[in-house]
């Protein structure tokens, strides 16, 4: 009995150091400034909106996909498209991202930036190089979030039916 209970404390005590023992941190650095995250809760995979790019990394915060998204020729004062014979006051402006919003049942990723007053796109959750629509020519109906980085702008993701 007594060899019995030294033997059950010595396996308790080698399961605690076991648990104690630091393990490795996964962690992801990015050299641009991360504005929004996104993580799908059925895969694990994150999906990050920064300056100027976006980022899929998998369940253990490996980069999977990176986008570049910006900079681009633009100016608040110009409608979209923008063409630098039409919008003289035209320079390479940087691409905040302002809402990234996951619709897992359309397997999509709506991303939208500061850049063309705002205008969203459509990506493949899959892959976010994969752009499934975006529409710059519609004028005015297509400007969705606010094209100033300093304005916070929310979106929601629903389904009817």
């Amino acid at each position: 009995m007594a060899l019995q209970l030294w033997a059950l404390t010595l396996l308790g005590l080698l399961g605690a150091g076991a648990s104690l023992r630091p393990r490795k941190l996964d962690f992801f650095r990015s050299e641009k400034e991360l504005n929004h995250l996104a993580v799908d809760e059925a895969s694990g995979v994150v999906y990050l909106g920064a300056v100027n790019a976006l980022y899929q990394l998998d369940a253990k915060l490996q980069l999977e996909q990176q986008v570049a998204t910006g900079p681009a020729l633009d100016n608040k004062k110009c409608t979209p498209p923008i063409e630098a014979s039409q919008c003289h006051e035209a320079e390479m402006t940087d691409n905040v991202n302002q809402l990234l919003l996951l619709d897992p049942p359309r397997k999509r990723l709506v991303e939208c930036g500061s850049l063309f007053k705002g205008i969203c796109a459509l990506r493949a959750l899959s892959n976010i190089s994969l752009r499934l629509f975006y529409e710059d020519g519609s004028g005015e109906k297509s400007f969705v979030a606010s094209n100033d980085e300093g304005v916070a702008t929310v979106g929601l993701v629903s389904s009817t039916g």
